[in-house]
């Protein structure tokens, strides 16, 4: 077991990621005092300061909570300092950082950021979807993550993967082009999981149907429904 001292420890070289910070002082004097008194409520850091985290899940951490730093500094006056006094708050922060913990792949521990950032910012949401989105976004898996960052885009994807644009394909074939180590029933059980999920639009079972117009990536534009381009806006980063 650790000694308080140690715990104590684990929490300060945390929370001095967030010193100094230059810009909107307030919002970061607000998040290191929800670090701060965490703990000592039995939430998040009161766990996470034990011995059942290991030094490289705290290194984790520091970085996420360094890269959390520069963010606040940019997003400056727009976050909403009022909110991360309160209690709705310090339930997204605790289980944002549960999940940094959980996970170790840049696009999940960059989505749970994101998700943190734009529960500072979107003062129009309501409480119950910044945790629904929340929760929603740490089920999602790494590949649900990928075809996300394909669907939002498909042709700036194809630009930055230097993927081959032939005409009249499947949506099917698409997809091999953008993840050939996938065979046909994973690519259909993560689209079948957007979709359940009422991220995407269009069933599975129109995955192999040859598109008669729409060349190459285009047969995947507009895949996305409406919820599903309010959870990406939300796992985005905010500009």
């Amino acid at each position: 077991m650790l000694s308080e001292s140690d715990k104590e420890g684990k929490i300060t070289a945390i929370a001095k990621q967030l010193d100094e910070t230059p810009v909107e002082q307030m919002a970061a004097t607000n998040l290191r005092a929800v670090i701060a008194i965490i703990p000592f409520v039995g939430g998040a850091f009161s766990t996470l300061a034990t011995e059942l985290i290991p030094n490289w899940k705290l290194q984790r951490l520091n970085r996420f909570v360094a890269a959390l730093k520069v963010d606040l500094e940019s997003l400056g006056a727009r976050i909403d300092a009022e909110y991360l006094g309160k209690e709705e708050f310090g339930y997204v922060f605790e289980k944002t950082f549960r999940a940094v913990v959980l996970n170790y792949q840049d696009e999940k521990l960059e989505a749970l950021r994101n998700v943190l950032l734009n529960s500072m910012l979107r003062v129009d949401m309501k409480q119950d979807l910044k945790e629904y989105l929340l929760h929603l976004t740490e089920s999602l898996g790494i590949l649900h993550m990928r075809f996300l960052a394909l669907l939002r885009d498909p042709s700036e994807y194809y630009r930055d993967k230097n993927l081959p644009d032939n005409p009249y394909g499947s949506m099917m074939t698409e997809l091999h082009k953008c993840f050939p180590e996938l065979a046909d029933g994973a690519i259909r059980a993560v689209w079948n999981d957007l979709y359940n999920y009422g991220i995407l639009n269009t069933e599975s079972k129109v995955l192999g149907v040859g598109a008669a117009s729409s060349p190459g990536c285009q047969v995947l534009n507009g895949r996305l429904s409406d919820f599903g381009n309010l959870l990406l806006s939300f796992i985005t980063k905010p500009s």
